[in-house]
């Protein structure tokens, strides 16, 4: 995803990649076969529905694996928060003066 992002200087850049390439193909590829899971099984095609299952669950762990040892927007240690980090972000939310944060927030 690309998004705008403000500089130490307060110039914004537009365009900046907030996930990686390989994050970005297993997103999309999840959603694909999350879909043929839905078609095939609807079709009583039950053994491409339990190939792509598969694809499913091997796109989960890989997923996984990424968030272990990926880029730096991939790694769950830089998203992952607290109950606390998540509760005093939603508590800024009503005010519409919440910290612009690169990639997912607090409650993402």
């Amino acid at each position: 995803m690309s998004a705008s992002e403000t500089i130490g200087d307060g110039r914004i850049v537009q365009g900046a990649k907030v996930w990686d390439l390989p994050t970005r193909l297993m997103h999309w590829a999840l959603v694909v076969s999350i879909g043929v899971c839905w078609w095939t099984g609807i079709n009583d095609q039950l053994e491409y529905h339990l190939y792509s299952g598969y694809v499913a669950l091997w796109i989960v762990l890989m997923r996984l694996y990424w968030g272990l040892v990926g880029s730096s927007t991939a790694r769950f240690v830089n998203f992952v928060r607290g109950p606390r980090a998540v509760l005093d972000y939603a508590r800024t939310l009503h005010r519409r003066d919440t910290p612009h944060i690169h990639g997912h927030n607090a409650l993402g």
